[in-house]
């Protein structure tokens, strides 16, 4: 039924007495056309050259035809023939723009036309803008380079060592910035609908860690208000503000915006624009008076100043502490006492109100740890924002249990006299382990060292035998509530030989994501008590009552027949007696005559 057909129609008209034949003819034709299922949709990029073709090879390849997003057919001149895929209606068209985005299709039949419609998305070629970088000896950083749609990202550093080779766009993640990574980084990207990747180069300078703008700071003191400020030069725009009380409590400086921090009647409004900072204290507490710190952040870095308010109080440097002296910086640390893992990475840290000029931390056995921004070791390193913020603190990479014990912080200072403060520090094993016996049953189990809640526990017996907490096999028993608590217990009332021995247990603490494990040694049967002993106890104890029964029965028997027990008593007692070694003379007295 597909092709051309001819319509025929007759009929009679009738004039009178005439009668005339009539025949229409009327030709047409009759075509099917078959949409084919849409492939995946082309993402490419501007000026690139977009291929086309069949999901399948045809036999009738040479009726193809390329229609466009206009819907136009597209003559030869306008593309060229994919003679690798030519059986399956291959085009290529050269240098794509922005205006042929849209859907193209493939025509291709003789009484069946086929359909392929393909979606094309022409993307605007980006051009690389990464800027130069500007970091600061010790700070880290953790940043995103390149187009955020970027498909693949490889990056080099001026050393030429790998930073990042991954799919997405890079990620740069430095816990310390160091001086060597000063120089000129290399940037591939591979951005979507682009087969090559573009690369980029772009300079990082690294500033030393006392390279920071200059904080100026004035304290204003009206009738009921003080007024604390702190500014930089015209070279910088202030960002952000920060001040901290005497007391350690952080506020914020934004424009316009005032809150009662402190219950009471004080009251504290701030204010920020491009060079200054500043806090206004209406109606100040007695708490307020002390040293302030205010950190200024700038495009660049982050300066820091401190100001001292004593409002109504008049220092006196005759007593013997001066830690009651609000005007004198005092130290202390960030905690009273560390909770920290054996292995792990820890962190202590102490804080003065006052510009710093050098710090070290004194353990238990005596060891002093010098640390600061540009002092660098394989055990520990620096943390904080510089001296110049009155931070010291240090990073030690693992700590031993032998690190347990009373701490020192100690800093140096311009104009005062060298400050300690000290706190404790508890170091604990990251698991323990126990296999032992109580009250006739057999326990197993672990303990995470800081007691952090687990998620769960799984055992694993010498022979290879193993099961988790929470679906033990029968004869074997678990406290599910102790895993709340950070530790595990399995009870085994009838264990065998091969309980008795090693046992490796794993906990997995919540929030971690690697186990801990550690395994426990041989235990020991519980000792059983001596038959033979027992056996001669219980002989004692009766040859013991039978004596005390006859001393009692003979305390009963009448004088008369008491004597005569007694001679009775006393015949059978010397009847077991030896008779005594008879003499030479005896001897001789007995031996028969010579002959």
């Amino acid at each position: 039924m597909i092709g051309d057909w001819t319509l025929i129609s007759r009929a009679t008209r009738t004039s009178g007495t005439t009668i005339t034949h009539v025949e229409r003819r009327r030709t047409f034709s009759i075509h099917v056309e078959e949409t084919l299922a849409t492939g995946n949709p082309i993402t490419i990029t501007e000026g690139s050259d977009l291929y086309l073709r069949l999901p399948e090879t045809t036999d009738l390849y040479k009726t193809c035809k390329l229609y466009g997003p206009t819907g136009e057919e597209l003559s030869e001149k306008q593309y060229l023939i994919d003679e690798i895929h030519r059986e399956s209606c291959g085009y290529i068209i050269e240098k794509v723009n922005l205006s042929q985005s849209g859907t193209w299709t493939i025509v291709y039949g003789k009484s069946i036309i086929y359909r392929s419609n393909i979606q094309v998305n022409v993307l605007e070629h980006v051009q690389l803008a990464v800027q130069d970088q500007q970091w600061t000896v010790g700070q880290s950083v953790n940043m995103t380079m390149g187009p955020a749609d970027a498909v693949y990202c490889n990056l080099y550093n001026s050393r030429r060592d790998t930073v990042f080779d991954d799919f997405g766009p890079c990620r740069v993640v430095i816990d310390r910035v160091t001086s060597d990574l000063r120089g000129q980084w290399l940037i591939h990207v591979g951005v979507p609908g682009s087969i090559g990747v573009q690369y980029q180069t772009f300079n990082v300078d690294v500033l030393s860690p006392d390279w920071r703008p200059f904080v100026t700071t004035e304290v204003v003191e009206a009738e009921n208000t003080v007024t604390l400020s702190c500014s930089v030069s015209s070279n910088y725009v202030v960002k952000a503000c920060k001040f901290a009380s005497p007391e350690g409590h952080i506020l914020l400086a934004n424009q316009g915006v005032g809150q009662g921090v402190y219950d009471g009647a004080s009251r504290y409004e701030t204010d920020t624009n491009g060079l200054r900072c500043k806090i206004t204290l209406t109606n100040p507490e007695l708490r307020t008076r002390g040293i302030w710190r205010c950190a200024v952040h700038t495009k660049d870095n982050t300066g820091y100043g401190f100001l001292t308010y004593y409002r109504g109080y008049k220092p006196e440097h005759n007593s013997n502490s001066d830690r009651y002296d609000v005007t004198v910086p005092y130290l202390r640390s960030q905690f009273r006492f560390y909770s920290v893992t054996e292995g792990e990475n820890s962190i202590l840290s102490c804080i003065i109100s006052a510009p710093i000029r050098y710090c070290y931390f004194r353990s238990p056995n005596g060891t002093v740890f010098n640390v600061g921004p540009s002092l660098s070791s394989d055990t520990y390193e620096y943390v904080g924002n510089g001296f110049d913020s009155g931070e010291c603190g240090v990073k030690f990479h693992q700590l031993g249990i032998d690190h347990t014990g009373p701490w020192s912080c100690s800093v140096g200072m311009t104009n005062f006299e060298e400050r300690t403060d000290t706190f404790e520090v508890g170091v604990s094993e990251p698991i323990r382990v126990f296999h032992t016996w109580r009250s006739g049953i057999l326990e197993i189990g672990a303990i995470a060292g800081d007691w952090l809640p687990l998620d769960y526990c799984r055992f694993v017996r010498n022979d290879g035998l193993g099961f988790n907490s929470i679906n033990p096999p029968p004869d074997y028993y678990t406290y599910q509530w102790s895993v709340y608590e950070g530790k595990c217990i399995l009870a085994i009332t009838d264990p065998t030989r091969w309980d008795l021995q090693p046992w490796t247990v794993f906990v997995k603490v919540t929030g971690e994501t690697a186990e801990r494990s550690d395994t426990t040694g041989v235990l020991q049967p519980p000792v059983e008590p001596n038959s033979k002993a027992s056996k001669m106890l219980f002989w004692m104890l009766g040859v013991t009552m039978g004596f005390l029964f006859i001393i009692a029965a003979v305390s009963l028997i009448p004088p008369k027949n008491r004597k005569w027990t007694y001679n009775q008593a006393t015949s059978i007692r010397n009847s077991f007696r030896r008779s005594p070694i008879p003499t030479q003379e005896a001897v001789q007295n007995d031996l028969p005559p010579k002959v």
